[in-house]
């Protein structure tokens, strides 16, 4: 399995995007304080704003989630990564909560390994 973060809106943005970047990572699913989905960190979007040192996540995050239930066919992630151009989908729990995630990086292996191993 491949790293994933699931950050809080209200953590610093600065170090977020240093670790996004230390392990190769293009998006971040943003929750609330009861682990709700609430946004998406994409990295590329972050590059552009001049302010990183300042800001909280939840300042620098897209309001879109593209959020799955676990065991969602890699069909319908496919077709979610090409309608949505976000790198990186939510997998939630029977209450709503991001208990995972589901990277474009991930499902490409799975097609060509087989095996899409999410981690809760």
């Amino acid at each position: 399995m491949l790293p994933h973060i699931i950050v809080n809106e209200k953590e610093k943005l600065k170090p977020v995007v240093e670790k996004m970047a230390q392990l190769g990572i293009l998006g971040a699913i943003v929750t609330n304080d009861v682990g709700e989905a609430v946004g998406t960190l994409v990295l590329k979007d972050v590059l552009s704003l001049s302010d990183r040192e300042e800001l909280q996540v939840g300042q620098a995050m897209r309001k879109q989630v593209v959020s799955v239930d676990f065991g969602t066919p890699a069909s319908e992630l496919i077709d979610l990564f090409h309608k949505t151009q976000i790198p990186i989908i939510a997998v939630l729990d029977e209450k709503g909560r991001v208990v995972s995630t589901v990277s474009e990086r991930e499902l490409l292996i799975y097609l060509t390994k087989g095996s899409l191993n999410v981690e809760t």
